[in-house]
């Protein structure tokens, strides 16, 4: 784990949890940024960790308590799995250690979720919680930031809106989906300020987890990221 960012993001108002930024992410060929949609409180009976206060009064915990445990033994999870099957289909050689620690990760809603059966969001969550991502992204300088779960990207009062965003917003864009279930799952894009923004669907959905549909998001993604898809396979 890369701490060189630390003191700079302890100073971005709103930002909770310090981000995941992995030990070859800042001389990576390309900076990659993944971002989450939300936290949620579970499992408190069984490890106090997870109790909601205890998850808001931990800055570590998204980089200690999730990333580390995905780059080893949690790498089977279903949010992690299928990030990490997305991105390096074409790496047969990729282990989840050397993929962890070649991005950096963080949080769009910078508070748990109390409830994890209620997976309600508010309009202020997200746009607080955009605000600190923006001055993230001013510090980690990624050259591509990727949503898995795009809901903050698909509604004109968080990602698109200039209230957000400033004068140089540019409204989201839908370039390509995959078809899954009877329905269309959108690949979203926004440019702004010189930062490309792209958001697939949250991970636990059905579309995200079979082969066949990981497989259709990869090469969708070598279509219209080549340059992420060619740097995970020269990991």
């Amino acid at each position: 784990m890369n701490k060189k960012f630390d003191a700079e993001l302890a100073k971005v108002e709103g930002l909770r949890w310090i981000p995941w930024v992995g030990d070859n992410y800042e001389n990576a060929s390309c900076k990659v940024l993944l971002v989450g949609e939300s936290v949620y409180a579970s499992n408190a009976s069984v490890d106090p960790g997870e109790h909601y206060d205890n998850i808001n009064s931990n800055p570590d915990y998204v980089r200690v308590r999730n990333v580390e445990w995905w780059a080893g033994e949690g790498g089977q999870a279903k949010f992690p799995k299928n990030i990490y099957d997305i991105l390096t289909m074409s790496n047969p050689n990729m282990t989840k250690d050397k993929f962890w620690n070649g991005v950096a990760f963080t949080e769009v809603i910078q508070e748990a979720i109390p409830d994890s059966k209620d997976r309600s969001r508010t309009e202020n969550q997200f746009v607080k919680g955009l605000l600190s991502l923006y001055k993230t992204i001013e510090i980690l300088s990624p050259d591509i930031v990727i949503f898995f779960g795009s809901s903050a990207m698909m509604n004109d009062n968080y990602l698109p809106s200039k209230k957000v965003l400033g004068e140089d917003a540019v409204e989201c864009q839908f370039i390509d989906y995959v078809y899954a279930s009877s329905r269309k799952y959108p690949l979203r894009e926004i440019l702004n300020c010189g930062v490309r923004y792209i958001g697939l669907p949250h991970p636990s959905l059905p579309t995200m987890s079979s082969n066949d549909n990981k497989k259709e998001w990869h090469n969708l993604l070598i279509k219209h990221a080549p340059g992420v898809i060619s740097y995970f396979n020269s990991l």
